[in-house]
């Protein structure tokens, strides 16, 4: 992920007897460090600086795992004359 870029995720909620609902707008989305991503509810993450950080959601006193994400910055653009093969 760039620096700029944004990236969807979705909550999915499992239930004792095996079914699943979809939460991603229910839920409470964190990140841990949000110099890097943030997140919008709905989960919506938007890259806002390089480096790390671990997305969550929580939702009725239960977290999920953390997702990691790493966000790149853009250090250097080369260009080069592009030649044609001659005939």
């Amino acid at each position: 992920m760039g620096v700029g870029s944004t990236q969807h995720f979705t909550a999915t909620g499992s239930y004792s007897d095996g079914s699943t609902a979809d939460f991603t707008s229910q839920v409470v989305w964190s990140s841990s460090n949000p110099a890097v991503v943030t997140i919008a509810s709905g989960g919506i993450a938007a890259a806002v600086g390089g480096g790390t950080t671990n997305i969550t959601a929580a939702f009725g006193g239960l977290t999920s795992q953390p997702v990691a994400m790493m966000v790149k910055v853009l250090s250097a653009i080369i260009i080069e004359p592009v030649t044609s093969p001659r005939n």
